[in-house]
């Protein structure tokens, strides 16, 4: 993938992952109005020799003709140029440049409760039959996000004071991301289990 949005707050760790997966360095340019993206045009066009990673900050925030125009630079993309995009959320975003990129919800960065906590942790610690048994009982996909953001929430927590939950959590970060492409559920739900029994 050659394109990644961003939703939430705070995505520095995010970007730094994904920047450190590719093995490139972070340009950061805003291409929040259309004269930003015709300038920018310019350099896509060049030849890179370099893996190069373009971040754009609160493309949320960028008008419908913006979004379009940076479409077509999303959909001929250059050999060595990538592109993170960040948002708050997705209610702006037209749905031809979240077709083009991959979505990463990341975890609301407010205090996990202690209800949320304590799932968590009896979830992560129970069997891998236990697992299977609640998470077969999710069949809706919006049943599933909020399963998995309140398991994400409370697993950050919970790998704050323990990094053995770390692998954890990535494997509940994996699925979540998976289900918001219209994945099937029950599939990714089982993969979760699965990776995270065998942590």
């Amino acid at each position: 993938m050659h394109a990644f949005i961003l939703v939430g707050e705070d995505p520095k760790t995010e970007v730094e992952k994904i920047t450190k997966n590719i093995g490139s360095k972070v340009i950061e340019q805003e291409l929040l109005k259309i004269a930003d993206v015709k300038e920018f045009r310019k350099y896509a066009h060049l030849s890179l020799t370099n893996k190069t990673t373009i971040l754009s900050r609160n493309i949320d925030l960028a008008s419908p003709e913006t979004q379009n125009a940076l479409l077509k630079l999303l959909e001929e993309p250059q050999k060595n140029l990538s592109f993170i995009l960040t948002a708050k959320d997705t209610q702006n975003i037209l749905p031809t440049i979240i077709s083009r990129c991959e979505l990463i919800e990341l975890a609301p960065q407010t205090k996990a409760s202690q209800k949320q906590i304590s799932e968590a942790k009896k979830f992560l610690e129970n069997s891998a039959g236990e697992k299977f048994a609640v998470t077969s009982q999710i069949t809706s996909r919006d049943d599933a996000k909020e399963f998995l953001k309140s398991l994400i929430v409370g697993g950050h927590a919970l790998m704050v004071k323990n990094p053995k939950y770390a692998p954890q959590v990535e494997a509940a970060q994996n699925a979540l991301n998976a289900i918001n492409k219209n994945t099937n559920v029950q599939l990714q739900l089982t993969n979760m289990v699965i990776k995270i029994s065998s942590n």
